[in-house]
């Protein structure tokens, strides 16, 4: 028992939670959806403020075109000396929420272009204000201990997956969970990804029973959930997006200098400006057909001309045939000594 209380967190140190709260609005049911999405969070707000005195709640609203912190309304170096109150986060939520989606539809009707009409909502961007706030309050704070929620409504947006994946590199450096909830979507293989790689939940919920997941698992902070029984994911999506021409891809061309994915030949990597040799030549950087799993870059030593690589069935069946290859080489080395 006592080992326990020794792992246990202090009085002191509380946590900050950034919730990322898709407002986008694409049809009049989705208006309907956001209004009582909003009562269930608020039933998050209220416990997390139980848990622990020194809690602190960030609220980030992603629209079609834009993204915005809505809650604290001050800076983060006087949001974490301040303690929060549940009923002033729910006056905010009302009266700053149906503000933020006039003023997204009607940048969505003044856009010239169909760009956003392309785009879901903006999580990238909306989680990069999160971050930032929360680095911010940590770097004032220490004792806080980061993370955040995402409450996803729509699909993503290919266009996202590279500023995304980048975010979710920087949170596994601030060692910082992205909790990812689908409110009655689509399956998000971006937020799965996210999810895995920075060690948080991802999660499905019906929009009637949101508060109770929300209360039930992702209210629970890191010391908390090594004691708990989490749902897990038993497959992870790891499909990547092209940088070319941001399409889905199961395998692909990759940089070796800094492995961004392409979906064809090009002679110069438009992410780093690497100048590649033609395909099949050795020297040099090379663009080399490659598995397009996960982008996160390698150390330099791991750098170089990549070989040709399949995934699924035909990467376990290249596998097999290398072993078998390594074993009918290794016969016939060995023969001469037993002849």
């Amino acid at each position: 028992m006592a080992e326990i209380a020794a792992l246990a967190p202090q009085d002191g140190e509380a946590s900050i939670v950034a919730v990322v709260i898709d407002c986008a609005v694409h049809n009049a049911g989705d208006k309907h959806a956001l209004v009582t999405m909003l009562e269930h969070l608020c039933v998050f707000v209220n416990a997390l403020e139980m848990l622990h005195p020194g809690n602190k709640i960030v609220l980030v609203l992603a629209g079609r075109t834009s993204s915005e912190i809505v809650f604290p309304e001050v800076s983060a170096a006087e949001a974490v000396l301040q303690r929060f109150a549940p009923g002033h986060v729910r006056s905010v939520l009302e009266s700053r929420i149906f503000e933020f989606v006039q003023m997204d539809l009607a940048n969505v009707r003044s856009a010239s272009s169909d760009v956003h009409s392309q785009t879901w909502w903006q999580l990238s961007s909306a989680l990069s204000l999160a971050l930032c706030f929360l680095n911010k309050s940590v770097v004032k704070l220490p004792a806080l201990r980061p993370r955040a929620l995402v409450l996803a409504r729509h699909m993503d947006t290919p266009t996202q997956y590279v500023p995304l994946m980048n975010i979710v590199f920087t949170a596994q450096k601030m060692r910082l969970p992205i909790d990812a909830v689908m409110v009655e979507c689509p399956s998000s293989a971006f937020l799965q990804q996210a999810a895995h790689l920075s060690s948080g939940l991802f999660l499905d919920a019906a929009l009637g029973a949101l508060s109770q997941i929300l209360v039930s698992t992702c209210i629970a902070d890191a010391y908390a959930r090594e004691h708990m029984l989490l749902p897990s994911l038993d497959r992870v999506d790891y499909a990547a997006i092209c940088f070319c021409h941001q399409r889905e891809i199961s395998s692909g061309l990759v940089c070796s200098a800094c492995l961004s994915v392409f979906c064809e030949y090009a002679p110069k990597c438009s992410t780093c400006g690497t100048v590649f040799d033609k395909l099949g030549e050795s020297r040099g950087h090379t663009m080399s057909p490659g598995a397009a799993a996960s982008q996160e870059p390698h150390d330099d030593a791991a750098r170089g001309p990549l070989r040709e690589r399949d995934t699924g069935a035909a990467f376990a069946m290249e596998i097999e045939t290398q072993i078998v290859r390594g074993a009918a080489a290794a016969a016939a080395a060995a023969a001469p000594m037993y002849s």
